[in-house]
């Protein structure tokens, strides 16, 4: 890790603490502008919380780790619960005029102690919603998230909202159905893929009901208009 990176590890820290002994665990007003990096908030249903604490207190897991260690298929169940968890807080962080623009499992939080919860993390890449069709790019120019993550729009430089972020949640739940993204390979082969191709069905990788597969696909839709319109739309 470089100096930089080592001074932003040690910054989310003091700043989650500071927090925490300020008693700050809530903040209604949250305008992000821009590139504005707010990276010690983070979305939390409907309100918001220092990050840091997290990561000190354990009590939560990454779903990229509950995925790591699954040795078979998860139950239908608890796929479906983790996806409305995420829809909860993904509707309420695009209530809000926040678009993530990084979703993926490793920023997926799921607290143990409180069911019905999910923790969204890393807003470094967060933009308000009516400044996403000038927040096509870092300031460095390059291509923000993750590739296996990315919704076409991304790869290509378009305009993003928040139908960009129900495509990263396609890839999520497309990954939770049948333990593996809709793409992979090289950074090649998968922008190749999300921005060309059509993954395979779930239900050839997977037991996967219609109704749910549909959902999937839908939200894996290359043109954003035929992607669902919000969050809310899609809760289970």
């Amino acid at each position: 890790m470089t100096n930089r990176g080592w001074a932003r590890f040690f910054a989310r820290g003091i700043v989650g603490i500071l927090f925490f002994m300020a008693g700050w665990w809530k903040c209604f007003e949250l305008t992000p502008v821009g590139h504005t990096q707010r990276f010690f908030l983070e979305a939390y249903a409907d309100t918001w919380i220092p990050v840091s604490l997290l990561w000190a207190t354990g009590l939560s897991i990454p779903v990229v780790e509950l995925v790591a260690a699954l040795a078979e298929l998860p139950a239908l169940a608890w796929v479906t619960d983790v996806a409305d968890r995420l829809l909860a807080a993904l509707e309420a962080s695009h209530a809000r005029g926040i678009v993530h623009r990084d979703l993926k499992p490793d920023n997926v939080f799921l607290p143990g102690a409180e069911p019905r919860r999910a923790k969204l993390m890393d807003f470094g890449l967060v933009v308000a919603a009516e400044t996403a069709p000038d927040a096509r790019l870092t300031r460095a120019e390059e291509r923000v998230g993750t590739p296996r993550y990315m919704a076409p729009e991304q790869f290509v430089g378009d305009d993003v909202d928040a139908r960009t972020d129900l495509y990263a949640f396609g890839c999520i739940l497309y990954e939770l159905l049948t333990l593996r993204p809709p793409f992979v390979g090289d950074l090649t082969t998968i922008e190749r893929g999300h921005v060309r191709l059509r993954p395979r069905r779930p239900s050839e990788l997977a037991a996967v009901p219609d109704a749910l597969e549909g959902l999937v696909l839908s939200c894996l839709a290359k043109e954003k208009a035929r992607r669902p319109a919000d969050a809310g739309a899609l809760r289970l």
